[in-house]
């Protein structure tokens, strides 16, 4: 079933104190890195042949010009045609990863006493080293092609200035990850996402500079900022990569800033089927907001760790924090993520077999949520309505609230949200005796899980096989298989025709 989890998104405030115990981190003691460390061995030869892409020859021919034998020169012969003004804005826009808005160029690249950027901005348009393209919402977005970028960069470093810009490109992405973070609690959530996803490489670059750098405040609010849309965006395994990456080399950084992005981390194991794991770690971040009597974190840390662990089995537990998570909130008025809390203490319920109350709990959470535009809890309390209605033989019940999580993890991009949409639609055809259409899409949402790096916990297993044993046999497995192949667009087709 759907888990509503509340990823820390505000910003931190500035540490008071430093505590006596720290988590330690080794960054190559886990799985996660353990796997991260074979794939970059075994892509390290195609890296070392892109390393020098810049000397591959651009053209060839006894009638062509020296300057353009190679890209390098290329390149060069145009930046060379550039004015100073151009060339330094050329140059600084490079610490830019996958492209930029114009606002985030004038910015980060902008400097006291020179010119607007339009104007620069337009005339390196004009001559092919910078290409706009439509960004999110038909705004303007502004990128280099890699060998150009490349090539731009080297001139920064030359410059003197890389260290400057890169330093403002990463404030300028922490800043925006905080408001990222804001913003996907209101009605516009579905543009924010597709606001971080545009900036995903910028964010990515931003963290590996500031780790660079060693600047563990500005990679551990990036850290803290991002944990959301990791998690309900389809990114749970790189994001648990790299905040483990992230709290392994920031040891020496006070707790408090450390707490919410290993909260974080926590939760997004959590996700990825690490529940023992995550308690501890959400367990330790719950100590630190306590020392601080931070009452919402305090809320939101209770609510995770109750649901992690109801997963462990220890139901009394988990209602206990649970209750307690609601209760701060309601003394807060935080609806959206009283919403939270109300969803996972259903799950509780339902897990329990007081199908009653969690019906309550859910219809409860999903006006909350409608009433505040939180889309992706609204499609979470959907599909654990939907499972409700399954357990109680209410197929064409199911079949409605169903097409309504499809059609809402769609816009939201939520991955682990669509493989349950789907899980319920095979059981929807298993119901109807179709073995073939109840193959297909629990295959997809197989191939969605493990795309997303998502696993399912135990109870959602076991209940997915129990639903699904009716239609068990030969011609179910091999249509499973068949299905793992099929784009997810195919799969959520047929899933909606149900």
């Amino acid at each position: 079933m759907a888990q509503p989890k509340d990823i820390e998104t505000a910003p931190p405030e500035p540490p008071s104190q430093e505590p006596a115990g720290r988590v330690e981190f080794d960054s190559r003691g886990n799985s996660v890195w353990r796997w991260a460390r074979d794939v970059l061995d075994s892509t390290s030869i195609l890296l070392k042949r892109l390393e020098n892409r810049l000397e591959l020859p651009a053209a060839r021919g006894r009638d062509v010009p020296a300057r353009q034998t190679t890209l390098r020169q290329a390149i060069a012969w145009s930046y060379d045609l550039l004015g100073d003004e151009e060339r330094r804005l050329h140059s600084r826009l490079s610490v830019f990863m996958g492209g930029c808005t114009f606002e985030a160029a004038e910015r980060v690249a902008g400097a006291e006493g020179e010119p607007d950027l339009l104007e620069g901005i337009a005339s390196l348009v004009d001559r092919s080293l910078l290409r706009e393209s439509e960004g999110v919402g038909g705004e303007a977005r502004f990128s280099m092609l890699e060998t150009i970028r490349e090539f731009a960069r080297e001139q920064l470093a030359q410059s003197g200035e890389e260290d400057k810009f890169v330093r403002r490109h990463a404030l300028e992405f922490a800043c925006f990850a905080e408001e990222a973070g804001a913003g996907l609690r209101g009605d516009a959530q579905v543009v924010w996402f597709e606001r971080l996803e545009a900036e995903h490489d910028n964010l990515r670059a931003a963290m590996d500079s500031s780790l660079a750098a060693r600047d563990d405040e500005t990679a551990l609010r990036l850290g803290g900022a991002l944990g959301w849309f990791w998690y309900a965006h389809g990114h749970a395994l790189e994001g648990c990569m790299r905040l483990t990456e992230l709290l392994a080399a920031t040891k020496g950084a006070p707790e408090e800033l450390r707490a919410r992005p290993m909260y974080a981390l926590g939760v997004l194991l959590d996700q990825r089927g690490e529940p023992e794991r995550a308690a501890e770690l959400v367990e330790r971040s719950l100590a630190v907001f306590r020392q601080q009597d931070d009452r919402e974190r305090i809320g939101t840390a209770l609510n995770s760790l109750g649901s992690i662990k109801r997963v462990l089995g220890d139901f009394d537990a988990a209602g206990s924090l649970l209750e307690e998570s609601l209760a701060i909130r309601r003394e807060l008025g935080d609806e959206v993520r009283m919403a939270s809390s109300l969803s996972n203490l259903g799950i509780v319920a339902f897990e329990q077999g007081d199908l009653d109350d969690a019906e309550a709990r859910f219809v409860e959470a999903l006006e909350l949520d409608r009433a505040h535009g939180n889309e992706w809890g609204a499609g979470a309390a959907l599909d654990n309505l939907a499972a409700v209605a399954i357990e109680r033989g209410d197929t064409e019940r199911a079949r409605e609230l169903n097409s309504e999580v499809l059609v809402s993890a769609q816009r939201v991009g939520d991955q682990e949200l669509i493989a349950f949409g789907l899980e319920k639609a095979a059981i929807l055809a298993a119901t109807e005796e179709q073995p073939a259409r109840a193959g297909r899409l629990a295959g997809a949402a197989d191939a969605v899980r493990e795309a997303a790096g998502v696993d399912r916990n135990d109870f959602d297993r076991g209940w997915l096989d129990r639903h699904l044993s009716r239609v068990a046999g030969e011609k179910f497995e091999t249509h499973r298989a068949a299905g793992k192949t099929i784009e997810p667009e195919e799969a959520l087709r047929e899933a909606l025709e149900g």
